[in-house]
This record gives structure tokens, sequence and C-alpha cells, in this order.
């Protein structure tokens, strides 16, 4: 007997679901045992804190050995055996002058420091450096040991000077007078007899680090004539030569020019004693234009000049002089 469409019996409902039941969610993928972390090679920090060029060594290699070959090379060896050759040619590099700077070495011998226990010579962007030799060299410190030594030199030579608050967080800066300037650079000049100090421009446009030259030589400070803020440097590595911190943590000397009051404007809109003069800064800073000249200096706790620590930190900045306003 034959069913007709209407007498065949509907086909029961599709049963629902449980409450709280849905769609089954995936089980959770469990990390598998990841390869152990290895470090960057020993050069990973350069003198502004940052990723620095590959040292000479490896370059030669780049540009020496095919593209193809070095690809083979990468499949072949491990990132950790790499990573260890990396480390030993970075650590050659460091030790070995590149050919060229040999001439370099030679002339950091004739200042008479390279027998010192606390220096060594580094080699940097193609560069031979001698460089301070620090237990624990960290950028705090670096800032705080160019801070001390150019306030030092500046004080042991009578030139006037005075801190600043500029907008570098990880460097410092100082002012002296204008007309003071000549002593200023004899000063920072014999300084280097005894550290291997350095001079940039301090104009981060223009990149300190690949303008560094020896303060101990006339010509950098003539090249410098004309640059109203100078930077003075020295380069600080440890003992291992793993770290090494320069031109990036410098102190800035400014060079205030004098003007007669009147022709500037204090801080807070106010004016100067008749007759007297005034120091205009030759960049901004986060608190004065211009000061004046003859005004009083007082001392002042260090961390209101940098942004790296503050009162309550376990990081210390050294005290200094500066203008009361």
């Amino acid at each position: 007997m034959t069913q007709t469409r209407s007498e065949r019996p509907a086909a029961p409902p599709p049963a629902s679901p449980a409450a709280g039941a849905g769609r089954p969610r995936p089980e959770p993928v469990r990390p598998g045992p990841s390869a152990p972390h290895t470090p960057h090679p020993p050069y990973a920090v350069d003198a502004n804190g940052a990723q620095p060029g590959q040292p000479w060594l490896v370059s030669r290699y780049r540009r020496a050995v095919p593209h193809r070959v070095r690809r083979l090379v990468v499949a072949v060896a491990t990132p950790a055996t790499r990573h260890r050759v990396q480390r030993a040619l970075g650590a050659v590099s460091r030790r070995v002058p590149e050919p060229g700077q040999r001439a370099a070495l030679r002339a950091l011998r004739a200042t008479g420091q390279l027998d010192r226990p606390d220096r060594r010579v580094v080699h940097h962007r193609g560069q031979t450096r001698l460089a301070v030799v620090l237990d624990s060299p960290t950028p705090l410190r670096a800032r705080n040991e160019n801070l001390l030594l150019v306030t030092g030199a500046l004080d042991a030579a009578g030139v006037e000077y005075f801190a600043v608050r500029g907008y570098g967080s990880v460097s410092s800066a100082v002012a002296v007078p204008a007309p003071e300037r000549a002593r200023a650079v004899a000063a920072l000049t014999a300084l280097c007899a005894e550290h291997p100090g350095h001079v940039s421009h301090a104009d981060r446009r223009r990149r300190p680090e690949r303008r560094v030259r020896p303060a101990s030589d006339p010509a950098a400070w003539e090249a410098l004539a004309g640059t109203a803020v100078v930077r003075f440097s020295c380069y600080y590595t440890d003992r291992d030569g793993h770290t090494l911190l320069g031109a990036g943590y410098g102190c800035d000397v400014e060079f205030w020019a004098e003007e007669p009051d009147g022709e500037s404007t204090p801080a807070g809109g106010g004016r100067g004693a008749p007759g007297g003069a005034r120091l205009v800064a030759p960049r901004f800073n986060r608190v004065v234009e211009s000061v004046p000249r003859d005004g009083a200096r007082v001392t002042a706790p260090g961390h209101l000049f940098t942004r790296f620590v503050l009162a309550d930190s376990l990081g210390r900045a050294p005290d200094v002089r500066t203008a009361p306003s």
C-alpha cells in the first residue's frame, strides 16, 4: 500500500541543545618546549645605548662572502653556533684595529695612558678610541662621570659656570659665559692629559657619535669654533669590553652670549638692574632664556637636572652649582 506525501509521518524535530551547551570550544594549545634563549653578541650595546654597527670583521665577511654561500651557512649552522661566532668576531674586532686605524692606535700610545689598568682600546664605528674601564658601567654613571669631569676642570681653572636644566635626559649641560670660552677650552684640553676626553656637536641631528674627535687635538676645537654648544664625553666600558657608553651620555658646554640688560627679557618679564648685563642661552632649555651676568649661584640637587633619576630613587646624580632661577 502506497502512502501519499501528506500521509507520511513528519520527521521528528531536532533536539534542542541542553542549557549551556553550544559549539564545542577548541582545546587550548599548550606551548611546546622552546629553544633556550641565546644571548646577543657582546657588542649589543653601543656608545649611545642602541644597536650599533657590526664589528669590522663581520662587515668584511659579509662583503667578501657571496650571498648564496652565506645563506648556505645559515641553513647548516644553528643560531647558537652563529651567535658564538659573532661573539668571537666581535671580541677580536675590539682588540685588533681595523686596517687603516693603526695610525690612530700609535697616537693613543703617545698619550701615555695605554699603560694604565683602567684604560682600554675599543674599536667603534670604524674608529679606534681609548675608553675608561669601570667595574659596572651604566648610562647614569657615564652621565655623572662626564658631568663631574667638566665641572671639576672648570672649577680648577676658575672658570665661571652654572648647570642648566636642558631637554636631554641622558646627558647633562653647563653654561659658560661666551667671553670665558678660551679659558674653558684650555681647561678641558688640559683635562685630557689624564682623561681620554672627546668633543663633538651636541645637536642630535648631526649625530654626535659619528663626529667625535679627541679633545686633546687643537684641530677638533678649531672645527667647533663656530658652535655655541660643544659636547664633551669619555668612552666607558667594562673589563670584558661587552658594554660601551660614550657621546650619548656626555656633558654639553653651552657658551651663553653676554648682552646689555634690556636687549633680552628675563624670565617673568622683569628687568634687571640698570647698566647690568645678561647671559643669553644659545638654545632652548626648561627654565629661562637669560640670567643676570653677575647673579648669585646656588647649589641644587642633581635629580632636578635629569629625568634619569627621582629624588627617592636608587640612582643618584651629583649636586651642581646653578643660577637661582
